[in-house]
């Protein structure tokens, strides 16, 4: 599960720069930030003519990053999150699947089939079970087909998608960058003086 977990350098700067960028933005809304200096390199400027300016820069910057991190998250995150939580699912529903098809088919032989298995399968289990018959035929294996629905396992879908939220990492590392980006466009966008549609004003006045 770790090595699923592995991000690329390059994905961990953008989320660690769309993170700070973010925080940012949440942190000037919430103050109700002022800004009356501006410093570059150290030089303090005690005024200056168009301090919605600085604003600008910040969604410009949020905007920029992202973006790149749509496009880290979407050749690297994405995949990574999904094979996360197969791997989960698969788990949770092979005792499901085996128990549903035990009901119907006692004597069944074979492994445990997982969701994947199954959904390749076009929801019709494929399986073999021993046929006990009198006298000197002794035990025959025959296959057979029963259909199951892909409703059979709701509950495992959504549960395994709970537990990939809570328990595994891969949500906070993957999903959350995203989630606190869509935070900002509500929270920020109207309502303060560096809101995102102050800032789209600003840049055509």
């Amino acid at each position: 599960m770790s090595e699923l977990n592995f991000m690329s350098d390059g994905f961990l700067r953008q989320r660690r720069n769309l993170l700070i960028v973010c925080l940012m933005l949440i942190f000037c809304k919430f103050s109700k930030l002022e800004i009356s200096k501006f410093s570059i390199l150290g030089v303090q400027f005690n005024s200056f003519e168009s301090p919605e300016s600085v604003y600008v820069a910040l969604w410009v910057c949020w905007v920029y990053f992202l973006f790149r991190y749509y496009q880290y998250f979407c050749q690297e995150g994405l995949p990574k999150f999904i094979a996360v939580y197969v791997d989960l699912l698969n788990d949770m529903c092979k005792l499901k699947i085996d128990r549903v098809v035990l009901k119907q088919h006692p004597m069944k032989t074979g492994n445990k089939i997982n969701f994947t298995t199954l959904k390749s399968w076009s929801w019709v289990y494929h399986g073999q079970e021993d046929n006990i018959e009198n006298g000197l035929h002794g035990v025959n294996i025959s296959n057979f087909e029963m259909p199951f629905p892909m409703r059979y396992l709701y509950l495992e879908i959504i549960l395994s998608f709970l537990h990939v939220c809570f328990n595994r990492s891969a949500f906070t590392d993957y999903i959350f960058p995203v989630l606190i980006s869509v935070f900002v466009v509500i929270y920020c966008s109207v309502g303060w003086a560096g809101s995102l549609i102050g800032a789209v004003l600003h840049l055509y006045s």
